[in-house]
């Protein structure tokens, strides 16, 4: 019984290699005969054939443009900023005695006003002692000059036929006293100079940011103790597309208002273009430029929201067309009498997001697709299924 087992178990694990070997050849078979079909069908079937684009109807919505003369106009978002802010850093070291009562955060000032007063005494005694030292050094120099002269008026009696020497003449005298009167006049200039700074001025008129100065405290010579800004140096910053700063350099005509709504009062200011962008922001691709304020702005302060509008020249014989019409490869759809396709490459003067300002096209009617037209070739037939005014 045991022997009949044995038997079976080998059959059977015989005939289940026998059946794997059997599938495996009757896939790769089946992969053989589908690529060879593949490869049949796909020589008989050829090159695809492309029908003239004459055949192929598309629907496009058109706008029937007329030129005319046309005004650039639009409207930007700024900020008002101070084109720098200045850092209150004393040039001297010593305890602040007086405080200006607008030398205090929102607070006002006028060019060369004391902002604040540091204690002059110490600096007052050393322009005192200098001065001592300007008036010795004068009276040395003094009378180095008197006996050189006296010198050389006695060499002259006794050797007159013979050129006085330096020594005898004591010019190398004359010339060290000489050196230490201008050391001393300079060392009284710095002097002069420090004492004047215990006065802190600035040379502008403007506004405090913020101050961390109090009567008593000891200020450091090049320790930051707050900040201030010239009211002069605010302007307008505002963010540009490429088109609008294209335009904006190329057009010597602007006219430039600046709005701001401050203390419940809104208020219209005159405006320039300052400065011009520098870079493109890389993640909105705008560009920044600064527009100046000719008006006198009074209490803005900086961060105040601002609205610009930008005029330019008029434009005569354009054609204003919405910005959809660009396509993507840059060209714009014109369409003839016959309903057919012609592709253009116009020639921009203005654009954003909204409309282009296109050079005139010299078309006998032009109408233009407004819409993207995907896969469109000059001379395809289109049906035109709406028409903007």
């Amino acid at each position: 019984m045991t022997i009949e087992i044995e038997k079976t178990s080998s059959l059977t694990a015989r005939d289940t290699i026998h059946r794997g070997r059997l599938q495996l050849i009757m896939v790769i078979l089946f992969i053989i005969t589908a690529f060879g079909a593949s490869k049949i069908l796909h020589a008989k079937r050829g090159p695809i054939k492309r029908a003239d684009a004459e055949k192929h109807r598309i629907f496009v919505e058109i706008a029937k443009i007329v030129p005319a003369e046309h005004q650039i106009n639009f409207d930007v978002t700024g900020i008002l900023k101070a084109r720098t802010n200045v850092d209150i850093i004393p040039n001297i070291n010593g305890r602040i005695l007086e405080i200006n009562e607008q030398f205090f955060a929102g607070g006002s000032f006028k060019a060369d006003e004391i902002l604040f007063k540091i204690d002059p005494r110490n600096f007052a005694f050393e322009v005192s002692r200098l001065k001592a030292q300007v008036a010795a050094a004068n009276t040395v120099l003094a009378l180095e000059k008197a006996e050189s002269k006296a010198a050389i008026a006695e060499w002259n009696q006794l050797k007159p036929d013979q050129a006085v020497p330096m020594l005898v003449a004591r010019k190398p005298h004359v010339l060290e006293a000489e050196s230490n009167l201008e050391s001393a006049k300079a060392q009284l200039g710095l002097a002069q100079l420090n004492l004047a700074r215990t006065d802190f001025k600035l040379p502008f008129d403007g506004k405090v940011l913020s101050t961390q100065l109090a009567v008593g405290q000891y200020a450091v010579t090049g320790q930051k103790y707050g900040e201030a800004f010239e009211t002069a140096s605010l302007e307008a910053k505002a963010s540009l597309s490429d088109g609008q700063l294209k335009w904006l350099l190329s057009d010597k005509n602007l006219e430039v208002t600046i709005s701001a709504t401050h203390l419940g009062e809104r208020k219209n200011y005159r405006g320039f273009l300052k400065r011009n962008a520098s870079f493109l922001d890389e993640e909105t691709r705008l560009a920044a430029v600064n527009f100046g304020i000719l008006d006198e702005i009074g209490t803005l302060l900086p961060g105040t929201f601002l609205d610009i509008n930008i005029k330019g020249s008029t434009l005569n014989n354009v054609i204003l067309v919405p910005i959809q019409a660009l396509q993507k490869e840059g060209n714009i759809w014109l369409i003839d009498k016959d309903n057919n396709l012609k592709s253009v490459i116009p020639e921009i003067i203005y654009s954003d997001d909204k409309k282009m300002v296109l050079k005139s096209i010299s078309e006998e009617q032009i109408r233009i697709v407004t819409s993207y037209v995907a896969g469109a070739e000059n001379g395809m037939k289109v049906e035109v299924i709406s028409k903007q005014p």
